[in-house]
């Protein structure tokens, strides 16, 4: 651990965020380095959340259900009590003039998604004022459940997946981050299927909130190729394009190719 982090060590921290794939990546990262998370899965349950205890920064998802990260800020710098407390966005987006409206919101600071390890403590580390409650003690840490044979599944070559990049988001935890693909897999392999009922639906605001999630997802398990096709069909559903047959099917293929290989996960 690196002195800056260790200077917010034991800080708590509201992580805003309705994917659970992606609460657990977060949660093993900043907890791993020290810091206290506590999980709200929409901002209407942030609000209730920031209303009952004391955090020292908020990390707010921009999109969700119920109640966006935009209105969900919004509504917090109504109340003077929480003028300073420090919110930071994430999002998936990388478009030109979301930075600004995270800022217009009144949110302090914009990361990306998927989350950049080093990037994202230089954040905290930036606004976070240094706790001064006590640490938690060792006896209060939990103790790790019995590792499946993790290292008898798969090399550390998978199609399709940076093993090294995965793992580095959750500080070297490959237990953790054979049961979050495991998860995936079941969550996810009839994505196709939603969102070819969406379109013939119409009902592209829905299609265009489940490619953002799924890219969040596979960008932070990194699942590259699959992160890459979602983010094209995104930009295409964005700028008001037509789906064609040809961009589903490549992206199908994508969700067949990566479904297949965590098969394995299945299996155990």
């Amino acid at each position: 651990m690196s002195a800056n982090i260790k200077a917010i060590q034991g800080a708590r921290i509201l992580l805003v965020e309705d994917n659970s794939i992606n609460q657990q990546v977060a949660r093993e990262t900043i907890e791993g380095e020290g810091l206290i998370v506590e999980i709200a899965n929409n901002g209407k349950e942030a609000i209730a959340m920031i209303a009952k205890s004391d955090f020292d920064a908020v990390l707010m998802d921009v999109q969700m259900p119920e109640m966006d990260g935009y209105e969900a800020t919004r509504l917090i710098r109504e109340n003077p009590q929480y003028s300073e407390l420090p919110i930071i966005a994430m999002t998936a987006h990388a478009m030109s003039g979301d930075k600004e409206k995270c800022l217009a919101a009144g949110m302090n600071d914009y990361i990306t998604k998927p989350i950049e390890v080093d990037r994202l403590f230089s954040t905290l580390k930036k606004w976070v004022t240094p706790p001064s409650h006590e640490l938690p003690s060792l006896c209060e840490i939990e103790a790790p459940s019995e590792e499946m044979d993790f290292e008898t599944l798969f090399s550390d070559e998978l199609p399709g997946i940076d093993i090294a990049d995965g793992l580095n988001r959750l500080l070297g935890n490959r237990q953790l981050y054979f049961e979050l693909l495991r998860d995936f897999r079941t969550e996810y392999q009839d994505i196709t299927n939603q969102i070819k009922t969406l379109l013939k639906q119409g009902n592209t605001e829905k299609v265009l909130y489940l490619l953002h999630s799924f890219k969040g997802v596979t960008g932070n398990l990194a699942i590259n190729n699959l992160s890459e096709s979602s983010k094209a069909l995104e930009m295409v559903l964005k700028m008001g394009d037509e789906m064609t047959p040809e961009l589903l099917k490549a992206f199908e293929e994508a969700v067949t190719d990566v479904m297949n290989t965590l098969a394995i996960f299945n299996k155990t």
